[in-house]
This record gives C-alpha cells, structure tokens and sequence, in this order.
C-alpha cells in the first residue's frame, strides 16, 4: 500500500520535455551538467528529445560517465526516477564540433517535431528548447525566425511574447527578430497594447503578481524629447499606454532607456516593455549575468529556454556554463505550477479554492489560515472595546441626568421654602421687619431642612467620584492591536 502511494506521488512530477537543439554547439554540455546533481529528479521527469549515440559521445569528451541515461522509445515508458531520453535522428549522423551543418539542423527539427507530438498528446507537460542555429534549421522546411514562432504556429495561438527573466527582472520585446530599419514601421497601437495584455495575463497567472506594475521604454532617444526627436512615442506609444490605463493596467512611460536603466529604475517595476530585441536584450544580458531564461507567454503549455545560442567558439572545449539552462528547468516547474493553482480560479467557490491552496501549497495555507484567525481576533477586540465605549458613554450620560434632576429638586426644595420664610415673615402682622435677626432662631423645621441639604451634597459628591473613577478605568479605544500588509505569494518559492 505504502509503495503504491509513493509511487503514485512520483508520477505525479512535472513531465519535462528537452530537445538537444543544436547537435553541434554547447546544447549536450548544458543539458549533461544540469544532471550532475541527482537530487534534480527529485523536481521532474526529464524527457531528452535527442540521441543516445550523441549524448554518450558527450559524455566521454566532458568526462560525464558516471551519468546514467534511460533509453526509452515512448514518453509514457519514462521512468521518473531516472534521465530518460529518446532518439529521435539517424545514427548514421555525424558530429561536427563547432560548425553548423545541414545535419546538426534536421537533428534540431526532428527532436522538436518529435516533443510537439507528444506536448500535443499530453505525454509530456511542459517543453525546455536548448539553443537552435536559425541559419542551419532554416533550410529543413522550417520556414519560421525561431523556435517561438513555430510553437505559436503548430498550436494555433496568434500572438506570443518573447519574456525574459531573471528573479524580479522580467523583460518583454514588442518587436523580436526583424531589421532595426523596420521597427518603426512595425510599431503600432494596438501592437503595444496587445502585448501590454499578453503580460499583465502572464505576470497574474505565471508568477503570481497580483496588481502588476509596467513600464515602457521609448523608442528613440530621450523617448523623443517631446516630438524633436522623433514622433513614435507621441503618435503611438503614448496612446496605447493611455488605452492600456483605461482597460485597467498599471502602466507608466514612456521611459529613455538609457536613464531607465542607468538610474535603476527598472527596479521598481514588476515587467519591463521594450520596443525592439536590443533594447531589452542588451541590460538584461548584462544585469542577468548570463543566468537568465527566455519565456514564451501565452503559449497553451510553458515552453522555456536558456537565454543564450549555440556558442559554437566554445563548443566541446568544457567552458559552457549550464547555469541558464538549469535555471530554465526551475522556472518551467515553478510556472506550471502556478497555472495550476490559478486555473479555473473565477468559478471556483473559496472552500474549492482553499482545499486547492491546502493541496499545492500547505505550508503557505497553514501561514495564511492563522494570519486570517489573528485578524478576526483584533476585529472582535475592536468590537468589544467600542461596546464597552458605549456602555459607559450610555452610563456616564444616565448619571449626569440624576445629577441634574437631584440638582434641580434641591433648588426648588430651596426656592419652595425660601417662598414660605417671605410669606410667615413678610406678611406676619405682629412682626417688624426692621427687627428681624439676621441668624434666626434654630427651629426643629429648620434643621431638617439644613441636614436635607448636607445629604444631597454628600449624594452629589460620591457621584462625582464614581464617574472620575470610571474615566480612569475605562480608556478610549486607540485602534487594533496589528497592522497586516496584503499577503503576496511572490515571497513564496517551492524551488530552492
């Protein structure tokens, strides 16, 4: 029972499908190295789309023996404990260190056509691309500028974005692989703006940013300087940044790019929209360190690739750093992971989607379950203390009133007998009032009426002091106890 649970968890592993790209760059060193560390399959299934006969000659040149490769004929036969890999060209295929041949192209295309198949029959789930030169594959009957848009074609998606990403730099192309003479002409309105949706959809499904923040570059320099360098940014660029606002996104621009990223304001923003290849392509080399990854958003499956070519001038001679690809591998799980956790998320009631949270992410859950019970703790405090507020404004205002009325029936006891002292006196006629003393004689009426007095005093005075103490005890509400920030998932990553 117990083995068959563990062996239902491990099929349930991401299945990643590789191609070996270019037979004769750096793609078998890059892919090789990144299965050094075993503990790697403890992430995914790996699926290499490429050549047992290859992969063993690599490995002796790199000195790589001690990696075992699990030759299997069909995806669904992979073992997910193992570096499965499927031959997918010729083994009369020859190996030409460094040159791009007509071979290392249709070796490239057949391992690609070869996982299309299976993403399109879900035997694999997810697919890393290793570098391609365009230049050897153009002349096998592919007829497309690169690996993207021949992904887009074969699965019917009209429009794709070419994203690249480094932890929090995401860096997005609004034109790709064309001429810098004809990028203007490309640019459009509804250009941008479609490529402003395709990356707030992407930045809130595929990586977790709740409201994003974007900016956008300009496209010549100064972006334009108010019209006297070129027109683009205020004829194009700035409508649709004014479309895109008036649809709900957070964007802000147009930006020069040099200040932009000279200045490190690209830190502030959760995405980055440059208007051509170079412009975004150049600081994100640079600030990435060669550890980057190019995304393809918006594609039915998440297809990823190390963001760097062939290297023919270091192929075979054990310098290929493997760091990007690796990182590629990391960022398909971590992508697939969260288009699960957010798929269907508009018709789901909050129990289905919290029984969902508890599933992917447990531990996340748990730390989202007390921070709610906390806050639900503080309401009720405030609840009670505005209660208690009431109770004793209610009280403070009773007490006032019996002051007051005790006050005013003391004053018309006073008044009623001051009345009937001016009557016996005023209108006695045996009495001179000349001769009337001004300390009257002590009567047994008259001092009932002085020890009535001294009683309502003493009365009034402890009522006094019961409402001081009650002020003293009962302090005003100063608000809840904690400040909560908004929880972001970002700060939560399953790979390390």
């Amino acid at each position: 029972m117990e083995n068959n649970k563990k062996q239902n968890k491990k099929t349930q592993k991401i299945r990643i499908g590789i191609t070996h790209g270019d037979i004769n760059g750096i793609s078998y060193e890059i892919i090789l190295k990144t299965f050094k560390d075993p503990r790697i399959l403890e992430f995914f299934t790996p699926i290499i789309y490429g050549s047992p006969k290859i992969a063993a000659y690599y490995k002796k040149v790199f000195k790589l023996s001690s990696i075992q490769l699990n030759h299997i004929k069909s995806a669904d036969k992979a073992d997910p404990n193992a570096i499965n890999i499927i031959n997918c060209v010729d083994n009369k295929i020859r190996v030409e260190i460094g040159q791009p041949t007509e071979m290392s192209g249709k070796a490239a295309l057949d391992a690609l056509k070869a996982a299309v198949a299976d993403l399109k029959a879900k035997k694999i789930d997810a697919l890393v691309t290793a570098p391609i030169n365009k230049k050897a594959i153009y002349g096998t009957n592919f007829n497309f500028k690169g690996h993207t848009w021949y992904l887009a074609h074969e699965f019917g998606v009209q429009d794709v974005l070419m994203f690249m990403i480094h932890d929090k730099l995401r860096i997005a192309v609004a034109t790709d692989h064309i001429p810098l003479k004809d990028v203007s002409s490309h640019l459009s309105i509804d250009l941008i703006l479609n490529k402003l949706l395709l990356m707030e959809k992407s930045l809130k499904t595929d990586f977790r940013v709740e409201k994003p923040v974007i900016a956008v570059l300009g496209l010549n320099p100064h972006a334009g300087d108010d019209g006297l360098i070129g027109d683009e940014e205020e004829k194009i660029i700035i409508p649709a940044i004014e479309k895109a606002k008036e649809q709900g996104l957070i964007v802000l621009g147009p930006y020069s790019a040099d200040g932009f990223f000279g200045s490190e304001n690209y830190k502030n923003f959760d995405a980055i929209l440059a208007m051509y290849h170079d412009q975004g392509l150049i600081p994100f080399k640079i600030l990435s360190k060669g550890k980057g990854v190019n995304y393809t958003a918006n594609l039915p499956f998440v297809r990823t690739s190390p963001a760097h070519g062939t290297a023919y001038d270091i192929a075979g001679l054990n310098k290929a750093d493997h760091t990007s690809f690796l990182n590629a591998i990391y960022l398909t799980i971590d992508i697939y992971k969260n288009r699960k956790l957010f798929e269907n998320i508009e018709p789901l009631q909050k129990q289905n989607m919290d029984e969902l949270l508890y599933t992917l992410m447990p531990a996340k859950a748990a730390e989202l379950q007390e921070m709610e019970n906390v806050q639900k703790e503080d309401e009720q405090d405030q609840i009670k203390q505005e209660q208690n507020q009431t109770s004793t404004t209610e009280q403070q205002t009773q007490q006032t009133e019996t002051l007051q009325e005790t006050k005013q029936q003391t004053d018309e006891q006073k008044s009623q007998q001051t009345q009937q002292e001016t009557v016996l006196i005023g209108d006695h006629p045996d009495v001179e009032l000349e001769t009337i003393d001004e300390n009257p004689v002590s009567t047994p009426e008259n001092e009932n009426n002085q020890q009535e007095n001294q009683e309502h005093k003493q009365n009034i005075n402890k009522i006094k002091e019961k409402l001081q103490h009650q002020d003293k005890k009962h302090s005003p509400f100063k608000g809840p106890k904690r400040l909560f920030k908004k929880h972001k998932y970002d700060d939560y990553k399953d790979m390390t």
